[in-house]
């Protein structure tokens, strides 16, 4: 993907949004200056991720967008909200997991626990983070035997937690059976490890105070354990929401990273066959408030079976957008699973088709999305619903940056559906 340099990006700002980014300047002192704003996103902490790169789908996206004085890389919600400044950003790298950095493979440069309280930064505990063009994978390297994909520990430092055209693929464990992987991993007959080895776990308030984490156009697929894992103890603060859109999740017998048979390859370390044609993702906020929002948009499965959500806490609203997405795909037909629209999984019998509107049950018992749960044929419709109480839904950050669930894609977004960058 072509990019344009900070320098150019910034003197194009200056010659056309002088006062988007005075505003934006304007409002940044206004929060920092404020009493009790400890939390507000500190621009002076940009300078030191060393990325200065401005991909093609930022420069234009919106008024103030670019990158500014500080090397912030502001963004353009497209939902009215004021641009957002990323305070850390990794691009076009491929590696291994975090943690488990052996020698034999290149390690992405961070430590994923380390910004649950933005310690990279050296202060403040309130971050913004985008993830580009980047692609974990746990075949790379010895050391990811039993290993989490991407781990994020207790702390709840994002304000925003941005993971687009991405992947997290290709965990593994032993669990009994012999097997001989690429760059020399493997597994002994009879090794065997009680290790979780999730996709990612994200586990401890990771975003919080009307905050956002999105998954765009990405990759979560083939782990030894749950796929997703976003969990928080009771005692953290009210969380903010999240958008999955364009998501493929699942288990794939098809080539993925290094991976030429993920399925097949977890049988032969697998002697019970445990997550090896199925898995699941889970989202599990407890504390007084749970998640305010959480937006499923044309997520998908892939391979033999895809990995449906399982919610087992307190939501206030649940929207769901597909239009024709189910476990091995999207081809079109909405796929239900007792009812409940993929990738929801829910345990009693839902309404079987897709509204345009308020689903009058709730999945999973029912009574934990307070403010309702609703299906839509797409972000169109979700937009332009005026039916219910909770009506017109504020529509998620960013979400006019991919493709994935228009009729009509915005304006400089491409028509097709985005895949993730193939960085074999």
């Amino acid at each position: 993907m072509n990019s344009v340099t900070h320098r150019s990006a910034a003197a194009r700002l200056r010659a056309n949004r002088p006062a988007a980014a005075a505003l934006l300047g304007a409002w940044l002192v206004v929060e920092l200056l404020l009493p009790g704003r400890a939390e507000a996103i500190d621009p002076a902490l940009c300078s030191d991720d060393g990325v200065t790169k401005v991909p093609d789908w930022v420069a234009d996206s919106g008024p103030g967008a670019g990158r500014d004085s500080n090397e912030c890389l502001n963004i353009d919600p497209g939902n009215g909200d004021d641009v957002i400044p990323f305070q850390y950003e990794q691009f076009d790298k491929s590696g291994i997991s975090i943690g488990c950095g052996g020698p034999s493979s290149k390690e992405i440069d961070h430590k994923a626990d380390e910004f649950g309280e933005c310690r990279t930064k050296g202060k403040g505990k309130f971050c913004t983070i985008l993830f580009w063009n980047i692609e974990y994978d746990n075949y790379r390297d010895k050391a990811c035997k039993n290993e989490d994909i991407l781990f994020y520990g207790s702390g709840n430092g994002f304000k925003y937690w941005y993971f687009k055209d991405s992947k997290i693929i290709n965990g593994w464990k032993c669990s009994g059976g012999g097997w001989s992987g690429p760059n020399g991993i493997g597994c002994s007959n009879g090794e065997n490890s009680n290790a979780h080895a999730d996709g990612i776990q994200a586990r401890g308030g990771q975003v919080s105070n009307g905050g956002w984490m999105i998954m765009q156009d990405s990759y979560l697929a083939n782990a030894g354990n749950a796929l997703g894992r976003f969990t928080n103890p009771t005692s953290f603060p009210p969380q903010g929401s999240f958008l999955f859109q364009g998501l493929k999740t699942g288990i794939f017998s098809t080539p993925l990273g290094l991976a030429k048979n993920w399925q097949q390859d977890c049988r032969d370390r697998d002697t019970n066959d445990l997550y090896c044609t199925t898995n699941k993702n889970i989202i599990s906020y407890g504390g007084p408030e749970g998640i305010d929002e959480l937006w499923f948009v044309d997520v998908s499965g892939g391979g033999h079976g895809g990995a449906r959500f399982q919610i087992k806490n307190k939501v206030r609203k649940i929207v769901i957008v597909n239009t024709g997405c189910g476990s091995n795909g999207c081809n079109g037909e909405v796929e239900y699973t007792q009812g409940w629209p993929w990738p929801i999984d829910g345990s009693n019998d839902g309404p079987g088709n897709c509204p345009n509107g308020r689903i009058k049950q709730n999945p999973v018992g029912g009574g934990y999305a307070s403010g309702g749960t609703y299906c839509y044929t797409s972000l169109e419709n979700a937009r332009d619903d005026r039916s219910c109480s909770d009506c017109p839904h504020k529509m998620p950050p960013f979400v006019h940056l991919s493709a994935t669930g228009w009729e009509n894609p915005p304006e400089g977004v491409s028509s097709t559906r985005p895949m993730p960058v193939n960085l074999e």
